[in-house]
């Protein structure tokens, strides 16, 4: 029963953290006069966030080999480099109709979750060097940054030597990928909504700054549990924060925050794959 009480808890707060930033992001997005048909993705990817909250709660989601998992992951950020389109020399997204998505912001926290239960250092190294050379290829510094922090944070939770090596090698990438010329155009509601918004409504602009620094904040406190699920945490934890130092230092996305639904839909996958972990270590408990 406590253990029910719990879990409930964690999703109601998860599930009033994410409609909190969707109330942020489209009153930002608005006030920016941003296109309607933009809102209207940005306000659908919060729907689906919302789903896939509620898919973990019903413990709809299927189990697969974590190495399987990892493969499929790294084929997802080959894609865009193979098929998508070439944006200003960038090849990090994949069109579907009208609208581009964004695969390494869905699948780095699969493969995140991933690596953390493969049990063998090694192949978690080939994994994880793998998805920092496909992010480097396509070139996503960004992500790249986040990859880093991320796998610096499945070495430290696992004290594991070569995801330790992955980390400093994805992190020489990311350096070298941020001091390249972006020739990416920055758009005032995707790159820069927080600093916009200040300009436009001060008191709205604070708290998309505050949303914004939210992001990493449901990973931190998760990995300062005793129990099982901290090694997940931490990674989520390192990923977000890295999303979110890009955003600041470059012109990368403001994640979750700013016009972009695959952001949106991969921080409700990371929260997901958290209750997940947590999950199984509640379970047992008395």
């Amino acid at each position: 029963m406590r253990t029910a009480l719990i879990f409930a808890d964690r999703h109601r707060v998860h599930a009033a953290h994410l409609a909190v930033l969707a109330v942020l992001s489209l009153a930002a997005l608005i006030v920016l006069e941003s296109q309607v048909g933009a809102v209207a993705v940005q306000a659908g990817a919060f729907v689906v966030g919302g789903l896939i909250l509620l898919i973990v709660r019903l413990d709809r989601l299927p189990r697969f080999p974590p190495e399987g998992v990892a493969i499929v992951c790294l084929a997802a950020l080959a894609a865009p480099i193979l098929t998508g389109p070439d944006v200003q020399g960038a090849r990090r997204w994949l069109a579907l109709g009208p609208m581009l998505v964004q695969p390494a912001a869905l699948v780095l926290p699969v493969a995140l979750v991933a690596l953390c239960t493969i049990r063998q250092g090694v192949v978690r190294g080939l994994l994880g060097l793998g998805a920092a050379g496909l992010l480097a290829l396509q070139p996503d510094g960004g992500g790249l940054l986040a990859w880093t922090l991320g796998i610096g944070g499945v070495a430290l939770a696992r004290r594991d030597i070569p995801s330790g090596v992955v980390a400093g090698l994805s992190g020489a990438l990311a350096i070298w990928v941020l001091t390249r010329p972006d020739a990416l155009p920055v758009v005032p509601y995707v790159e820069r909504i927080a600093q916009t918004t200040v300009a436009q409504l001060p008191a709205l602009g604070l708290a998309v700054w505050m949303g914004l620094f939210s992001l990493p904040v449901p990973f931190a406190i998760a990995a300062m549990r005793p129990q099982g699920g901290r090694g997940q945490a931490i990674a989520l934890a390192g990923l977000w924060t890295g999303w979110l130092v890009a955003n600041l230092v470059g012109n990368y996305p403001a994640p979750v925050l700013g016009l972009g639904a695959s952001m949106v839909a991969g921080w409700a996958i990371s929260l997901a794959l958290l209750d997940r972990a947590l999950e199984k270590t509640e379970a047992g408990a008395p």
